[in-house]
């Protein structure tokens, strides 16, 4: 197991939850990180994501999660560093 997974899961806050109907999950889900941001008024530095869960596959809603990341400072030697060699 690499050891680099922990330290990226410190990286990613569940910013809220919200129950919405399965149109409006995908209009969310259009949007663009900026337009993300700037609905939810989360940070700068936020890179944002979107899941979503049906416990029922009968209810009308979704549980969607919106992750706040950090967002990676560039592409830099930090990302050769972290890969496993064969």
């Amino acid at each position: 197991m690499s050891p680099v997974w922990p330290l990226r899961l410190v990286h990613t806050l569940i910013v809220l939850t919200l129950s919405m109907s399965l149109a409006d999950f995908i209009e969310i889900q259009a949007l663009s990180s900026d337009d993300l941001r700037r609905r939810f008024s989360l940070q700068p530095s936020c890179d944002p994501a979107v899941t979503a869960s049906m416990a029922d596959p009968a209810a009308s809603s979704l549980m969607v999660a919106i992750e706040c990341r950090i967002k990676p400072a560039s592409s830099t030697s930090d990302d050769a560093s972290t890969s496993e060699s064969p």
